[in-house]
């Protein structure tokens, strides 16, 4: 018995040194986090008063000097005005200046009034041309307000823009900024213009940012409907139908179509779609249907109520039985017979001025072009089930890709938008295939820490050790993430991935480490020590036997 207990003092005495490194490697728990950031852009930037401006006009696009008297115009140095004194302004009068690009897009931002007496078509035109052969390369009606604003302050009904236009050249560009009232008719239009900053040196890569994950030029014109089809992205505008591969950013295939249609839709069997344009014909309420290659099948008169004599038609869904019309005019949505035309209900538009819209499988999507936002609505009374606003211009198309995501389309910027919003509220949290707790010595090398992360929505992951923040980065579905722990002291370390995915769902998994030294790389000073203390233990064991 004497013998095994002075054995069991000298198995604890010699692995004292490994426990005591053990036992000091914990650390108090302290949550690092990271901070989401989109793009900060160091724009040099243009200002108005820095603009050379000249007075004009133009019709189809070529510009001449003003001569007509009843125009009258008046600058400062931060404000552009154009009035409309008497007289017809059917084509485009207001301001204009000449500007060098560097790159293969432009972007701009300002802030427009405008007045009329016109109903509400309170419209100011903004327009790109070509400064050699005067070609109109990119036109928008900014719908800046809604109604009459007779204060003396300017600040009232002003309206911010931002737009960005990819040019396709590095050459001299003419940019444009009236107002239009297309009739024979003295309406009082106005126009005020400031806060103008221009970037004539503005690059594609600059638009990446945590709000929209994928941006796509169009560049056919601003684009208007949108409808993902067969895992493609249908654009209506410019004249047709343009089908892009958002995979690849690639045009795969332009139809052309002979009519102006600006909102679209697939009903099963055929593409149908709507006019989308001011019309003060009641014969131009009707609905065409077109095959897979855009050929006019047939077309379905409308007998829609109507107040006025005017029709803004802009928006346009299919649910699977009937067909949904957004009449912004009239600020209705109606539910059609998809074979006849006939409506079936009516329901209230959650704005003023509807541009697109989609159907999710049990609410319709819709964008407000005046207001550049995007609601959820019900089918069932119209209401407005979910808001978001966006930074972009003139909102005019939306639709609901296969993976349950919201695209829509910018005719400001000429650009269409993956969004960050998911029509299926998703509760799944990410899934994280990890190792069983680790334990390797010092100075081995080749010892990594591998995670499989799988989600369908990936979005960002960190990495801590010992609670502090070691790895940040985005992920994909089915990514694996190593993290190599070589050159590491001898103790005990806590390594915890914590995943997200798009809708803030997170997964953690914890890996405990554990790296140990062997008894040769003990120091001396460790080795003399238990070589003293066994010596010292053989010496009393002795002395006892003999007494």
């Amino acid at each position: 018995m004497k013998r095994k207990g002075i054995s069991l003092i000298i198995i604890i005495i010699f692995f004292l040194p490994i426990l005591f490194h053990q036992g000091n490697s914990a650390s108090n728990s302290t949550k690092a986090t990271f901070e989401r950031t989109g793009f900060e852009l160091n724009q040099e930037l243009i200002t108005l008063e820095e603009l050379n401006w000249s007075y004009g006009s133009y019709a189809g696009g070529v510009f001449a000097p003003v001569i007509d008297s009843d125009y009258i115009y008046d600058r400062t140095d931060t404000v552009l005005h154009v009035l409309e004194a008497s007289g017809d302004l059917g084509n485009v009068a207001g301001w204009y200046t000449s500007f060098n690009t560097t790159e293969d897009s432009i972007s701009l931002s300002f802030d427009m009034r405008v007045k009329a007496g016109h109903l509400t078509a309170v419209q100011s035109s903004f327009s790109i041309f070509d400064n050699v052969t005067k070609k109109r390369l990119h036109s928008i009606f900014c719908f800046g307000v809604n109604g009459y604003y007779e204060q003396d302050s300017l600040d009232p009904g002003y309206k911010s823009f931002n737009v960005t236009f990819f040019t396709n050249t590095t050459a001299s560009l003419l940019i444009f900024f009236g107002v239009n009232d297309g009739f024979s008719a003295d309406w009082n239009q106005e126009m005020w213009l400031t806060n103008l900053e221009l970037n004539p040196s503005f690059n594609i890569d600059n638009l990446e940012s945590v709000n929209y994950p994928q941006i796509i030029p169009f560049n056919n014109s601003s684009p208007r409907g949108l409808l993902w089809h067969n895992d493609r992205l249908l654009v209506a505008g410019g004249g047709g139908v343009t089908e892009y591969d958002p995979l690849t950013e690639e045009i795969l295939k332009i139809s052309p179509m002979s009519d102006n249609h600006r909102a679209l839709t697939f009903d099963g069997t055929y593409f149908c779609s709507a006019r989308a344009f001011w019309s003060g014909s009641y014969d131009d309420y009707e609905l065409k249907k077109y095959d897979q290659d855009f050929n006019q099948v047939s077309v379905i008169n409308l007998n829609l109520p109507r107040s006025v004599d005017v029709s803004g038609r802009a928006g346009v869904a299919y649910d699977g039985t009937y067909i949904w019309l957004a009449e912004s005019q009239e600020n209705e949505i109606y539910q059609l017979n998809k074979d006849t035309g006939a409506v079936i209900s009516t329901i209230p538009a959650p704005g003023p001025r509807i541009t697109g819209m989609d159907f999710d499988g049990t609410d319709l999507w819709v964008c407000d072009g005046m207001l550049n936002q995007i609601f959820r609505i019900s089918t069932i009374d119209g209401s407005i089930l979910e808001t978001y606003d966006t930074d972009l211009g003139y909102l005019w198309g939306i639709t609901i890709d296969s993976s349950k995501n919201i695209w829509i389309a910018s005719a400001a910027s000429t650009i269409i938008y993956k969004t960050n919003i998911n029509t299926v509220s998703d509760i799944i949290a990410p899934i994280i295939d990890g190792p069983e707790d680790m334990f390797t010595e010092v100075g081995a090398l080749g010892n990594h820490i591998n995670w499989t992360l799988q989600d369908e929505n990936p979005d960002n992951y960190t990495v801590y050790r010992n609670d502090v923040g070691l790895i940040f980065n985005t992920w994909i579905n089915d990514q694996i993430v190593s993290v190599n722990v070589d050159y590491l002291v001898s103790g005990v370390y806590n390594y915890t991935i914590i995943a997200y995915d798009t809708s803030d769902n997170k997964a953690t998994d914890t890996v405990i480490l554990t790296v140990y030294i062997i008894a040769s790389e003990y120091s001396p000073y460790i080795v003399g020590l238990i070589t003293f203390v066994l010596v010292t233990v053989v010496i009393l064991y002795k002395k006892k036997r003999r007494n």
